[in-house]
């Protein structure tokens, strides 16, 4: 389906869960934190979603939507699919961050409240963003988005932490020198030094301050590399 999106240019999908039953919780996180962003780097643009008639199904899709911000992918609930169709239809193609000329920035966070906050304060400051919840799915983002900024948290689940992510990143021709910044609870002088030896340019600490990131944006716009 990827491939497909990809090669067709496709912007736009339906996908009917009209005679979807039973329960697929288990699979929510996956959806929200791997294949939704992956659609979009396939080129998803509009994601029209029609219920199941099925409690149980519906609860399972509620709880996919709960993980992600839902209008950045362009998803969009319906319970009839003459009426998805229909807005489908009337979807107009969004611009791109190229189009935009607005920073690519790739935030990786598993706190899903803190994530959500930090992510609005850097479309305030007129970036287009990305959230990821691992570092595996951001490592995956990254390669495929190449992305101008990265964010991530040091902490992180899963058997990727932001150290491994750092120097998983600095592997990658085209992504070594992409301005990589921690944001991390985790500041302790040891902690720095280990940040920085991974690959990262900055370690922010948490709660992130308005005015750290907007130094660092500055300095990205300005074509300056970062240095520890």
């Amino acid at each position: 389906m990827l491939k497909f999106l990809s090669e067709k240019k496709l912007r736009k999908v339906l996908n009917d869960n009209t005679n979807v039953l039973g329960i697929w919780r288990s699979a929510a996180e996956w959806m929200a934190t791997d294949w939704f962003p992956r659609m979009k780097d396939a080129g998803m643009e509009s994601f029209a979603w029609v219920y199941s008639s099925s409690r149980l199904s519906q609860i399972s899709t509620d709880d996919t939507l709960t993980m992600m911000d839902a209008g950045k992918y362009g998803i969009k609930l319906f319970y009839d699919k003459a009426e998805a169709q229909a807005w489908l239809d009337s979807a107009a193609p969004s611009a791109t961050p190229a189009e935009t000329g607005k920073p690519r920035v790739l935030v990786i966070e598993d706190n899903r409240d803190f994530s959500i906050l930090f992510s609005d304060m850097l479309k305030i400051m007129g970036c287009e963003t990305e959230v990821t919840y691992t570092a595996e799915s951001g490592l995956n983002y990254a390669k495929s988005a190449k992305p101008d900024m990265i964010f991530c948290d040091l902490s992180l689940p899963g058997n990727m932490d932001g150290f491994a992510f750092a120097e998983a990143v600095r592997s990658v021709p085209e992504l070594q020198y992409v301005p990589l910044i921690a944001v991390s609870g985790r500041t302790a002088p040891e902690d720095q030094e280990r940040a920085f030896a991974a690959g990262f340019h900055r370690v922010f600490p948490k709660p992130v301050k308005f005015g750290h990131v907007s130094k660092a944006l500055e300095e990205f716009s300005q074509g300056r590399f970062f240095q520890p």
